[in-house]
């Protein structure tokens, strides 16, 4: 079981890197199972909208984190990660709605900052040491 696996508890669906990002709304959400670690196992309906695909219904069970479960309700827009060999396996999204960032999103954001950095350079409002400073800083970062 992976670390990401036994840290967020989840059960049937796993979030992964390979999975496709989506948006679901909850139609529907009830208590599905056992405490897990001393987190609850919900069962919803959702609502799946997915880049490329026509929105659809499927199905979610897996268990959740205590600071998740009151963002869970019916009517609620939460992110969710899909197989992409099979659309009906759904998970909830548990990091991206703990606001953790994503990591290449804060790669792409670093190499944008290192783009600006350097148009400034070039535009003549930095030199080339405060350039170089802050280049060194942006890329500790990546």
């Amino acid at each position: 079981m992976g670390l990401l696996r036994r840290m967020l508890g989840t059960d049937e669906a796993k979030v992964e890197v390979t999975r496709l990002s989506g948006r679901a709304t909850i139609v529907s959400l009830s208590e599905g199972g056992p405490y897990v670690n001393n987190r609850p196992t919900v069962e919803m309906d959702l609502d799946i909208e997915l880049s490329g695909h026509e929105r659809y219904r499927a199905q979610a069970r897996q268990t959740v984190g205590w600071l998740v479960i009151g963002r869970l309700q019916p009517g609620t827009t939460i992110p969710v990660r899909v197989d992409p060999n099979d659309l009906a396996k759904v998970s909830i999204d548990e990091p991206t709605m703990l606001g953790e960032p994503d990591a290449a999103g804060e790669q792409d954001a670093q190499l944008d900052r290192l783009q600006r950095l350097a148009e400034l350079r070039d535009a003549g409002a930095l030199t080339e040491e405060e350039f170089e400073a802050k280049k060194t800083e942006i890329l500790e970062r990546l």
